[in-house]
């Protein structure tokens, strides 16, 4: 590989290596996102998202969201949104961006009240983010229970919202539950409750969510259909008649404790599922008899939490393992999934888990890293694999250039 020098960048550090024809490799930043004042225990990088038009950056412990809007070289310094009631619920404990657009979650507990806000736990913030002014529309749930934890996840695709309640009680206590919210006429509007058939007590389904065009799922890591806390994943799928539950995933060998769905991701066509305390992910694909297991992957090191975080994006998967610093990245090609990246960060020093967020938009994968305090965060360049792998694009240039606008 070869090195570039460390350059200075609007606020932000840049670093980049170029590739070497290794099937699989260790990868530094194309950039760290750096923000001033930014307290060691704030965990930045809990969260984070990634738009054409912004990166977004949880900083759940603060209370706080930070957004880099892109320029020509990068992104510029942060603009940070805090919560216009002033309450401390955990702002940026989720994000999410579509475009302009950006959800935040806000989900625990505040004992305030009209005119501050709901005291039922958890809303949503969506806020348009403009040029001449940001605006912002505050979500609920029909929830009242204050322990709901609405917006504990998050997840936004084209004019749809999806937020978990991983502490609902509708199906019994800490079932949990998701909402979808429906973008008409510039305003965010409840959609539906996204319960599924098999729910029950104590599941805390809604723990992960994720949404692509008409698909949902929801993941359910406490759910103990089969064992105990073996966990389940529930797909959903819209119709003009609404969203109906078609499918509950399961591993193929359930495990005691097992947390199978404490991380999902779906680009539509196929679901992926999570199992950190076997150090593995599932990939599910839809075909005529429904959704089906189509290869299960496992971490290159032990004790990893290996499926801690997921992003599919047609033949392309990133899988966090944040006990080991590290994002393992996925080719599928001849209708089998391939490991062709091992991706790290010289931030990454021991514990502070690289890898406990990701955020996939085109050719960038945005990293986090929530303890590794301020310097927590890292943007990668995809394709970084040359001629080594498919999907490679070898023309790419190396240095600041090669980040997708």
């Amino acid at each position: 590989m070869s090195k570039q020098m460390w350059t200075r960048v609007a606020g932000a550090t840049a670093c980049v290596w170029a590739a070497a024809g290794a099937s699989a490799q260790i990868m530094a930043p194309t950039m760290v996102l750096d923000p001033a004042a930014t307290l060691e225990s704030a965990m930045y990088g809990t969260t984070v998202a990634l738009s054409s038009s912004f990166a977004a950056v949880g900083s759940a412990s603060d209370n706080r969201v930070y957004v880099y809007p892109r320029t020509l070289n990068g992104f510029s310094d942060a603009i940070v949104l805090t919560d216009p009631f002033g309450r401390r619920k955990g702002l940026g404990s989720a994000v999410a961006l579509q475009g302009t657009t950006l959800v935040a979650g806000s989900p625990l507990i505040d004992a305030c009240s009209v005119p501050s806000g709901p005291q039922s736990s958890g809303v949503l913030m969506v806020y348009e983010l403009r040029a001449q002014r940001t605006t912002v529309q505050q979500l609920t749930h029909s929830g009242t229970d204050r322990i709901d934890q609405f917006g504990c996840s998050v997840a936004i695709d084209g004019d749809t919202i999806i937020a978990g309640a991983k502490y609902d009680n509708t199906s019994g206590h800490s079932a949990g539950t998701a909402w979808t919210f429906r973008r008409v006429n510039g305003v965010w509007t409840r959609e539906a409750q996204l319960v599924g058939n098999d729910a029950r007590m104590g599941d805390l389904a809604g723990w992960s969510v994720d949404i692509k065009g008409d698909v949902a799922v929801v993941g359910a890591p406490m759910d103990s259909s089969t064992i105990n806390q073996a966990g389940s994943a529930r797909v959903f799928e819209r119709t003009a008649g609404g969203w109906t539950h078609v499918a509950s995933l399961e591993a193929p060998t359930p495990t005691n404790l097992g947390a199978f769905g404490v991380s999902v991701a779906t680009d539509g066509v196929r679901v992926v599922v999570g199992e950190t305390r076997r150090n593995r992910a599932y990939v599910y694909v839809r075909g005529q008899n429904g959704w089906q297991l189509e290869q299960t992957l496992t971490g290159s090191r032990a004790n990893a939490e290996f499926g801690a975080r997921l992003e599919i994006d047609g033949d392309r998967l990133y899988v966090g393992a944040p006990q080991q610093n590290m994002v393992e990245g996925f080719t599928l090609a001849a209708g089998r999934w391939t490991r062709t990246d091992r991706l790290t960060s010289s931030i990454a020093t021991a514990g502070s888990q690289f890898g406990s967020a990701l955020a996939l938009h085109g050719r960038e994968l945005l990293v986090g890293a929530r303890l590794a305090g301020p310097d927590g965060l890292a943007v990668m360049h995809r394709e970084q694999i040359g001629s080594a792998g498919p999907g490679a694009d070898s023309s790419a240039p190396v240095g600041r250039e090669a980040i997708s606008r």
